[in-house]
């Protein structure tokens, strides 16, 4: 089931869900960043990122918001080509602990990265 949310109204769901948080707000604050980030735009992005890192209780000690802070930095983008089986795909990336997570618990295996480009200010730069 879907439905639609004000973006300011889910920055202030995002403030009642900053982990600790018993587990269904704690999967709420992980939906941000596997979810409703894909829903945003560039903009929403950046503004929804500028205010919960000023949220209460948000800390990069908290692996959760270390999550959150890698999906939605802008310098941490990239374009991921993998290539399994024979069958090429891209996916938009972040990099999270030396992988480049899909979602916060979904990463590409080293092992099938053909490329991997940098997204940064609509400029791709290839590593």
């Amino acid at each position: 089931m879907s439905f639609k949310i004000n973006f300011f109204d889910l920055m202030w769901l995002a403030e009642s869900v900053i982990p600790p948080r018993p587990i269904a707000r704690s999967a709420c604050f992980d939906s941000f960043s596997d979810v409703h980030y894909h829903a945003m735009t560039e903009r929403e992005r950046k503004q929804f990122f500028e205010h919960v890192q000023k949220c209460h209780g948000f800390t990069l000690e908290n692996e959760q918001c270390q999550h959150f802070y890698a999906r939605f930095n802008p310098k941490n983008l990239y374009r991921v080509t993998s290539l399994i089986n024979g069958k090429q795909t891209e996916h938009i990336c972040y990099m999270f602990n030396e992988k480049y997570h899909v979602t916060s618990k979904r990463w590409i295996v080293n092992d099938y990265i053909k490329s991997v480009t940098r997204i940064h200010d609509n400029l791709g730069i290839t590593l």
